[in-house]
C-alpha cells in the first residue's frame, strides 16, 4: 500500500511540475504560478548558483539591494 501512495505522489508531483514548466515557458504563468514554483523548489532544497549563469546575474542585479542585504 505504501508504495502505490508513493508512487500516486510521484505522479501528482511530476504532473505539477510539467504544468508550472509549461505555464512558465509559454508566457501564462500567473503571479500565483510563479510563487508555487518557488515554492516547490525551495520546499526541495533546490538552489542556483549564480556563477557561470548569466540569466540569474541579470536577475540578482536587477534586484533593489545590494550583496550585503542577501
Amino acid at each position: 500500500m505504501a508504495d502505490r501512495k508513493r508512487e500516486a505522489l510521484d505522479m501528482l508531483f511530476v504532473a505539477t511540475v510539467d504544468e508550472l514548466l509549461k505555464r512558465i515557458q509559454d508566457g501564462t504563468a500567473t503571479p500565483a504560478d510563479l510563487s508555487v514554483a518557488r515554492a516547490m523548489l525551495k520546499d526541495n532544497n533546490i538552489t542556483a548558483i549564480q556563477q557561470d549563469r548569466p540569466k540569474i546575474q541579470s536577475l540578482v542585479e536587477s534586484m533593489p539591494f545590494d550583496g550585503d542585504d542577501i
